[in-house]
């Protein structure tokens, strides 16, 4: 078997993500020189480390078992090639970590404006470091500071949460939140601003024995912990919220195409106010809509983002169908009554006036009727 080995840089990367989720145990190769992806395993327990290794021995396998809490240990404790020099070793790991740290900020939404700040920062080797970045959302101010600490067992630097100041869109106020990272994963930059504007965020969470669940979050802004932090609600798989049939309840133009679909329920588990058509026999109209799972619905705006309530919700769909509102049907049918009216009041009114003339000349034969008896 070789005395040593060349890591591939593939290998590393998955090394370092996984030793960051405290993954320590290695099962190695030790037949091969070179080591690729194939060649090395992680896990959390001994025992699943060796009974991987028991169950995977053939004539090119043979899987040795070690503990390492970092980079560093894991090259030391796996013998290295000689033509890999310690200063090589650092660089190296210095750049992965720095790709690491670049992906990262790229799917949370930070682009790539702070990659120079970033390399800068890791080759100063100081214990932890900050970002500041600024942008706009929605024609809104939005302000982040990122947090960056290299880790106790590790020489890896992990962005560890951020702060967010936003300008909000229906007050028109400055607020602020921290959102953490966990294991490397949160809410992206987009979603930190819908959490400030009140929207809910779908995302997938890990739980205390680091298993993942989805879940609905949202933040309440008539609580804060105690870092001053608004608190966070959640709304779990279990509570019901099925965002497609409340979706289902109106006749949104955009579920007609499975494609059309699917963009809008991405749109709206990320928290965004998505602008919908909803289509009718004798209209189509134009609104905003929200995911709401907190009581299990989908909130519907107008053109100038002022939430409709229950009755004006009727109202639109009664004009997607008849294309006239309630209100113009009920002004009709007080217009037709009207129209109805003054002619039977004619009527009426003829009818009086022919009664009264009957009546008048009954008693003018009358009162001839009287005159001629008093002559006799």
């Amino acid at each position: 078997m070789p005395s040593e080995h060349v890591i591939s840089d593939e290998l590393l990367d998955v090394a370092m993500l996984s030793l960051a989720r405290n993954e320590n145990w290695v099962a190695y190769n030790e037949i091969p020189y070179f080591l690729d992806t194939g060649d090395m395993y992680f896990f959390k327990t001994s025992d699943e480390a060796h009974e991987f290794s028991d169950n995977n021995i053939s004539e090119y396998d043979n899987f040795r078992i070690v503990h390492v809490s970092s980079i560093d240990e894991l090259f030391r404790k796996i013998p290295y090639g000689n033509e890999v020099n310690e200063k090589l070793n650092f660089n190296s790991m210095n750049e992965k970590n720095f790709e690491y740290l670049k992906d990262q900020l790229k799917y949370h939404g930070f682009g790539e404006g702070l990659q120079s700040e970033l390399q800068a920062n890791l080759s100063k080797e100081a214990a932890e470091f900050t970002l500041a970045h600024k942008t706009e959302v929605n024609k809104k101010e939005l302000e982040a500071t990122l947090y960056f600490r290299r880790s106790d067992t590790t020489d890896m630097y992990f962005l560890n949460k951020y702060d967010v100041r936003a300008r909000t869109e229906r007050k028109d106020e400055t607020l602020s939140q921290t959102f953490y990272m966990n294991k490397g994963q949160g809410v992206t930059l987009k979603e930190a601003y819908n959490l400030l504007n009140g929207r809910a965020v779908h995302k997938e969470l890990l739980d205390k024995e680091d298993q993942k669940y989805k879940a609905w979050i949202q933040l309440d802004f008539s609580a804060r912990d105690k870092h001053g932090n608004f608190e966070r609600k959640q709304y779990h798989e279990n509570y019901g919220y099925d965002i497609r049939a409340a979706l289902a309840a109106y006749p949104i133009k955009e579920l007609g195409t499975q494609e059309d679909k699917e963009k809008l329920l991405k749109s709206l588990e990320k928290g965004n106010l998505q602008q919908v058509t909803l289509k009718g026999e004798m209209a189509e109209i134009k609104v905003y809509v929200e995911a709401n799972p907190q009581y299990k619905v989908v909130s519907l705006y107008d053109a100038k983002m002022q939430r409709l309530d229950q009755g004006q919700r009727r109202e639109l769909l009664l004009k997607l169908e008849t294309g006239e509102t309630g209100k113009q049907q009920e002004k009709d049918k007080k217009q037709e009554l009207g129209q109805e009216e003054q002619p039977r009041k004619k009527e009426v009114k003829a009818s009086k006036g022919k009664e009264a003339g009957e009546n008048k000349g009954l008693v003018t034969k009358k009162r001839e009727a009287k005159t001629k008896g008093l002559s006799i």
